[in-house]
């Protein structure tokens, strides 16, 4: 499922949109942004577009775009995969593919995983344990 709309000070969350499906695909194929993922060659635009219809229908995933709040492009992804509802158990997931500075996670990939632990009802630092990287 796409998660709800969350504003936040440096981001804003939201479902992801078909028109994102090109920006995605030149992410994944980008060395630089793959190279930590198991994944190697990008996928098509169809693939891209029938992977947001399977996470909008998705009752154990939820996805997010993030987005800087002056812009309409996505800057990355975040989701919870293989969610377990009743356990309150999932696998999450962020891809930051635009530069964005993130001194000491105060900044856009911090607030996104911090607004969908708030979302889903956990502790807001849960992942952000490791201070942020300044290049």
């Amino acid at each position: 499922m796409f998660g709800p709309v969350i504003v936040g000070e440096h981001v804003r969350l939201e479902p992801p949109r078909s028109e994102h499906a090109p920006t995605y695909i030149r992410w994944l194929a980008d060395p630089e942004v793959i190279k930590y993922l198991l994944r190697r060659n990008p996928p098509s635009l169809k693939q891209e577009e029938e992977w947001l219809e399977r996470m909008a229908i998705s009752e154990t995933d939820v996805v997010w775009a993030i987005v800087l709040p002056e812009a309409s492009q996505p800057i990355g992804t975040i989701g919870l995969h293989k969610l377990d509802w009743r356990h309150r158990h999932a696998h999450s997931g962020t891809l930051i593919a635009m530069a964005a500075l993130d001194n000491l996670v105060k900044g856009a990939s911090g607030q996104a995983v911090q607004n969908m632990n708030v979302m889903m009802g956990l502790p807001e630092d849960l992942g952000l344990w490791t201070p942020g990287l300044y290049p």
